[in-house]
């Protein structure tokens, strides 16, 4: 054979790959090779997803604090003991004068208690309306109080009914505390809590004193 003869070349490696790998088909995109009704779909569907989420997130950042309803407790006993010392002190009920200074006290301490959580609450973003704040026993302790006017006992009965509230007051401090996360709002309820103590020990240091109604001249 002639060493000039020619010989054919073999075949390029990609000659045959049409047949070996043949080429994937480019994948249609769903928005711009869909259909309309499929791209209506697609922003529907993304339109409620962004919807859901942002409904969660308002029911999440709106909802109020765990302690709301432990403070608007407080706020009931604060105005009941407001009340049952206003009204001890008004009509010439018959007091001692160491339960008028008491109910005066009380009155003026829980005043300005009751202003201070209310003001505490509002810088919250949480809506109190007072006029709506009710003592759940309120009724029976006004009927206790009034009975005992005509029993001639109101001196012993209000002593007795201001010691029960101070203590369930200072109770409802003690859970209002405990689920009270902010420091604010911690060091306002410490406070109020030490106040309840201090008119309370008032309050006691009168029980071993006797009872004698203020008769009206």
């Amino acid at each position: 054979m002639h060493p000039e003869q020619n010989y054919s070349t073999p075949n390029s490696p990609n000659d045959y790959d049409f047949i070996v790998n043949p080429q994937a088909p480019a994948k249609r995109s769903l928005v711009a090779g869909g259909s309309q009704t499929s791209r209506i779909l697609l922003v529907v569907s993304l339109a409620v997803i962004l919807l859901i989420g942002f409904m969660v997130a308002k029911s999440v950042l709106s909802k109020p604090p765990e302690n709301v309803s432990a403070m608007t407790k407080v706020l009931s006993q604060q105005q009941e003991l407001v009340h049952i010392t206003g009204s001890a002190t008004l009509d010439q009920k018959p007091l001692n004068s160491a339960n008028q200074n008491i109910a005066i006290t009380t009155e003026l301490s829980l005043t300005t208690a009751k202003s201070d959580l209310l003001k505490y609450l509002a810088l919250q973003k949480v809506k109190v309306n007072p006029k709506k704040i009710i003592y759940p026993g309120a009724a029976a302790i006004d009927a206790q109080l009034t009975a005992s006017i005509a029993a001639s006992t109101y001196d012993p009965t209000f002593n007795r009914v201001l010691k029960n509230q101070l203590t369930e007051y200072q109770q409802g401090l003690k859970l209002a505390f405990n689920k009270t996360k902010g420091t604010k709002g911690r060091e306002l309820l410490s406070k109020q809590y030490a106040g309840s103590v201090l008119l309370l020990s008032q309050l006691e240091a009168q029980q071993s004193l006797s009872y004698s109604p203020v008769t009206s001249r």
